[in-house]
């Protein structure tokens, strides 16, 4: 749609191309305004207030978030990214929600990257009252519908975070089926969740909750894993965890021809081989025509931005 022309107006920094009007014409400049009156108000951003700090572990804490209204709800299973400037610099990282769908806060469960960006900032700079970006919810790693009787949920390190809020979704539809989880980590220190597990037992009857502890029981092959489980052909998996256990799992899936039952969500990208231990792989970014290398279950946006 073209403006009309207005005589006797200067048509540069006039009425034309805005002008002095420009800040109530642009919502980039109406944002800026907005966020001086209030930082969560936004015409285009979603913009959250942390209202609540938890640590998990020592290393794991979740910080529950009090969206604006631009926030427009998420099926349990989904993941935001979050924005946060570090040194000048505007980073965005995944975090899967660990709350359950109308709850009264969203909650972000972040563990700490000792080689990372953003996950040492939301854990040494985050404080209640400070304001984050957020994206809209995205992804397809949410329980299918109508929810199967039987379920196996297999997860490794803060892969338990989607698993969460799947769980706690499952407990308010007052779910009556059988659930088993599988849950590896490195030590019972290390065992994000325990305690809301424990609780989410009470209202999930059928819920059995399994961990593996790597520093005392070594790294499980996938028989272990699944020994407790004989039934977990004929159960609905879901699995989120590195690219090394998702490899795993997935082909052993696809041979018995069950891969139709399973759901997973990876850390990391697929390597061209399909090994998680294949090294390290040469991404092209058709954009910029710019080239990487980035290793197999390493998070790609960090290692695009390293």
């Amino acid at each position: 749609m073209h403006s009309p022309s207005i005589s006797g107006v200067q048509q540069r920094g006039g009425f034309a191309d805005g002008g002095w009007l420009r800040p109530f014409t642009d919502e980039f400049a109406v944002d800026e305004l907005l966020q001086r009156v209030n930082p969560l108000w936004s015409l285009r951003q979603i913009r959250c207030r942390i209202v609540a700090v938890r640590d998990e572990t020592a290393d794991t804490r979740t910080l529950l978030l009090k969206p604006n209204r631009r926030w427009a709800g998420f099926a349990a299973g989904q993941f935001v990214q979050v924005e946060v400037e570090v040194d000048g610099r505007r980073l965005q990282r995944c975090y899967s929600l660990s709350s359950a769908p109308g709850a009264a806060h969203l909650a972000i469960t972040v563990k700490r990257q000792s080689d990372g960006k953003v996950s040492p900032h939301l854990h040494e700079s985050a404080r209640v009252g400070d304001v984050l970006t957020i994206s809209a919810a995205q992804g397809e790693f949410v329980l299918p519908q109508p929810v199967p009787p039987r379920l196996l949920m297999i997860a490794a390190g803060s892969g338990i975070t989607p698993m969460r809020a799947m769980l706690e979704s499952l407990a308010a539809q007052h779910y009556r089926g059988d659930i088993v989880l599988r849950y590896v980590c490195r030590t019972r220190a290390d065992f994000i969740f325990e305690r809301a597990l424990d609780e989410l037992a009470t209202r999930l009857p059928g819920l059995r909750v399994l961990p593996w502890f790597t520093a005392e029981q070594g790294r499980p092959e996938l028989d272990e894993l699944l020994a407790p489980v004989p039934d977990y052909a004929e159960r609905h998996t879901l699995l989120c965890g590195p690219s090394s256990l998702i490899d795993s799992v997935r082909a052993l899936w696809l041979q018995r021809g069950i891969g139709w039952r399973l759901q997973f969500e990876r850390f990391g990208f697929a390597s061209p081989t399909g090994k998680a231990d294949a090294g390290a792989s040469t991404v092209h970014a058709t954009g910029s025509g710019v080239a990487f290398d980035a290793r197999a279950g390493v998070p790609l946006l960090g290692e695009a931005e390293a």
